[in-house]
């Protein structure tokens, strides 16, 4: 999903890819834009590297994800969580990044969640969680080496691909353009608006307090 749908064009998507993909290198390069001459020719020289080792590693990691997902899935028949069993066969679908439209992303932090679960519940969604957490994190270090090789687009189909499996994954909800406010994560307009709203009313509660102590004189 993204942060606008840019019409759900195609060629909207492509656009977007590399707005984001400005994010995705900011994330890479804590030293922003600001580069050299030598700098931008040295980025220019890794866009010409091959990534075949970088996939290979992505295929290598998505088959351990997936013999994990299986190992929970007969952990769970056993203990009759059938939940958790449809949980398991719907995370190990091939994730289409194309259909991942950031708006759909869950909202509330997963964590500040999980206290409220009952426990049959736990019992399966927070292993389940974890394996898809420890396999997001390892594609999000995979997403940083395919972006020092100059290959945006695919850096950004892992990256949706992180949020996919761990919505909370703060790098990746940065570079797709969310801010976490609380337990919430929002988009940087709807956090600047919280601000300002926190703002005024500290304000007019100070205003309030000031007139009280006045008319207390």
């Amino acid at each position: 999903m993204l942060v606008s749908q840019v019409g759900g064009t195609r060629g909207g998507v492509r656009w977007w890819s590399l707005v984001i993909a400005g994010c995705l290198w900011g994330l890479w390069n804590p030293l922003g834009w600001g580069q050299t001459r030598p700098a931008r020719d040295a980025v220019r020289t890794l866009a010409k590297r091959d990534i075949t080792p970088v996939r290979r590693q992505y295929e290598e990691r998505r088959d351990r994800f997936l013999q994990g997902l299986k190992g929970l899935e007969a952990r769970f028949e056993s203990e009759e969580l059938e939940a958790g069993v449809r949980a398991v066969q719907e995370a190990a679908r091939p994730f289409q990044p194309d259909t991942l439209r950031v708006r759909d992303l869950p909202r509330g932090v997963q964590d500040a969640a999980a206290s409220d679960l009952p426990e049959e519940s736990r019992a399966w969604m927070l292993p389940l969680r974890q394996e898809r957490r420890d396999y997001a994190q390892d594609l999000f270090a995979l997403s940083q080496k395919v972006l020092g090789s100059g290959h945006l687009s695919f850096a950004f189909d892992l990256i949706r691909e992180v949020a996919h499996h761990d919505p909370d994954h703060a790098a990746a909800r940065k570079a797709l353009g969310f801010v976490r406010s609380g337990d919430e994560w929002l988009s940087p307009f709807e956090a600047k608006m919280a601000r300002d709203r926190k703002s005024t009313r500290l304000n007019s509660s100070h205003q309030i307090i000031s007139y009280a102590v006045f008319c207390l004189k």
